[in-house]
């Protein structure tokens, strides 16, 4: 997906303004999702930066509200539904070809990941866009 599209950009500004899972609808058919993961890593003295955690860490990949994830490599849309007796058919495409990284880079914080800092632990935003289709199958 070209990133400098007026649609990409109407939609990137709406579904970036505000960090949490968004939604926008621009008809009745089209809704867009914006799935976020974190990613956590720590440091160590003898390794560097890598995956392994202590037990009060969040885990490697975690959403917004820091609930365990797929990894960017894992993570799949949810699978396509029927709803009602009307047979609504729900399916997801992704409109971005693949996961993009946060503006913001790693954002460090200390040993406990309260405080920002640029010494023990850090996480990285990545996101990407699906596009929701709703769509009544004739029986």
């Amino acid at each position: 997906m070209c990133l400098s599209s007026q649609r990409v950009q109407t939609i990137l500004k709406v579904l970036l303004s505000n960090p949490t899972t968004k939604t926008v609808t621009r008809s009745s058919q089209q809704t867009y999702y914006c799935f976020e993961v974190y990613h956590h890593q720590r440091w160590w003295v003898a390794t560097g930066w890598g995956h392994c955690l202590l037990p009060q860490d969040p885990p490697a990949w975690t959403d917004i509200h820091l609930e365990p994830t797929c990894s960017i490599h894992t993570f799949r849309l949810p699978p396509p539904t029927r709803i009602g007796k009307q047979q609504k058919h729900v399916t997801w495409v992704w409109t971005d070809p693949e996961w993009i990284r946060g503006q913001e880079g790693w954002q460090y914080t200390d040993w406990t990941w309260k405080f920002w800092s640029k010494t023990r632990t850090r996480r990285e935003r990545w996101y990407r866009l699906a596009e929701r289709k709703e769509y009544l199958v004739n029986l």
